[in-house]
């Protein structure tokens, strides 16, 4: 069963969110785990998906909203994130998973920024309720996950992720090849499946509320830091010429009181000058 859901409306069900970078598989891994095609597949290079699409999934006899989001890092990674948070406001039961999908590639600085940006995002709230699904990986690394783990074994941040997502991972299978092995992709959905029914907690709106107030409250911290920072790089250059100033006036006065103070100041003046320009290159 699935249809269209109203955007004016609360979801119905607890969520499952599909994210990911554009070609990474997100409508893809969706439509197998629906069993049919309802999301629209990219090309790989520009998103078919630019507002979040909903379908129902029933999984071990519970009712999910499956939900295709935006890809991130799509022409304006801002917009796509706030089409995910603009959606999950919307979700009254929360979400019970979230699948990053990554593409099999060699571990890329891009792939890095995903994971780190998705995570800012939701906040470590939500690292309960992450799945790491591969796509486009080979017919061996579907068939065998030890094969897929060593594509990221030995790269510490990403190992490191797994672990702290208490080892969800998994590969999706090729939509193009499902019958090449069907009992291979059985198995790959259905170890999906479940890890999306053991997950226990449920990650609400409020949790997500909560994260982007500390992000809005962190990013006012950082640019009044900078702020101060600029300010009192502007009164050191300020004081340095008063300085320079003041010493040139004093020597001046010594040598000759009245016309050497005033020269004097005009040399010491010079000096801070030529000390600020220096500074600022």
């Amino acid at each position: 069963m699935s249809f269209e859901m109203d955007s004016e409306k609360d979801v119905q069900h607890p969520v499952i969110l599909l994210m990911g970078k554009t070609g990474a598989g997100k409508s893809a891994l969706g439509n197998l785990l629906l069993g049919h095609t309802e999301f629209e597949v990219s090309d790989g290079f520009n998103s078919k998906t630019k507002k979040c699409c909903v379908k129902t999934l029933s999984i071990k006899g519970n009712t999910y909203d499956i939900v295709d989001t935006p890809g991130v890092f799509d022409t304006s990674q801002d917009d796509s994130l706030k089409e995910i948070a603009k959606f999950v406001h919307k979700c009254a039961y929360g979400i019970k998973a979230i699948l990053f999908v990554l593409k099999k590639e060699r571990f890329t600085d891009e792939q890095r920024n995903t994971l780190k940006e998705i995570g800012t995002f939701l906040g470590k709230d939500a690292t309960n309720n992450i799945i790491v699904v591969f796509s486009h990986a080979s017919p061996d690394q579907i068939k065998c996950k030890d094969k897929m783990r060593m594509a990221w074994s030995d790269v510490p941040l990403f190992s490191s992720f797994i672990q702290d997502i208490e080892f969800r991972w998994s590969v999706s299978p090729d939509p193009h090849h499902l019958d090449d092995d069907r009992q291979i992709s059985e198995e790959r959905l259905m170890e999906i499946k479940t890890f999306i029914s053991n997950i226990r907690e449920i990650y609400t709106t409020r949790q997500l509320e909560e994260n982007l107030e500390r992000q809005k409250e962190a990013k006012r911290l950082k640019e009044e830091e900078e702020r101060r920072r600029r300010e009192e790089e502007r009164r050191e250059k300020e004081l340095t010429i008063f300085e320079m100033v003041a010493v040139g006036a004093s020597i001046g006065t010594e040598a000759q009181p009245g016309l050497g103070t005033v020269v004097g100041g005009v040399i010491g003046l010079s000096f801070g000058l030529g000390r600020a320009i220096k500074r600022k290159l």
